[in-house]
């Protein structure tokens, strides 16, 4: 947790040296659960510290921002030129139209688009609500 919040800092630092703002957004994963995933408490996940510390770091640099979610831990909300993104993880979120729809009911609106991690191949589709569905992968990749 130490490194991982030094090296998002760090390049949260470089990024505010290259642009006007810099906002970070943060979801928290199931890599980082204290316990299994029936026993864990949902806001219990060491990967939330990251973004706390980071933002503490960052407390004096002007065009940074941190933006803490407000409706779960597990969801980030952004707006970008009129079209409004959502992130979440995905352990907890069907990559699927079915899994769109209870996002959006739980949010109370259609987003533009749900980024999803999780699933380490990349992918991107429609859900039968015209919701964009991106799945970023992994690095390493992996699975399908």
């Amino acid at each position: 947790m130490k490194t991982a919040s030094e090296l998002v800092s760090n390049f949260c630092y470089a990024l505010c040296g290259l642009f006007e703002r810099v906002e970070l957004r943060s979801v928290v994963g199931n890599h980082t659960r204290l316990d299994r995933k029936e026993d864990s408490l949902h806001d219990e996940r060491l990967d939330d510290l990251v973004a706390w510390v980071v933002s503490k770091e960052l407390i004096d640099v002007e065009n940074f921002y941190y933006v803490p979610n407000d409706l779960d831990i597990g969801i980030a909300t952004w707006d970008i030129r009129g079209k409004r993104y959502v992130a979440v993880h995905g352990d907890y979120d069907d990559y699927s139209s079915n899994g769109v729809n209870k996002l959006t009911g739980l949010l109370g609106y259609v987003p533009y688009a749900i980024l999803y991690g999780h699933l380490h191949s990349c992918s991107m589709e429609q859900s039968t609500s015209g919701v964009k569905m991106i799945r970023g992968g992994s690095l390493c990749g992996s699975g399908d």
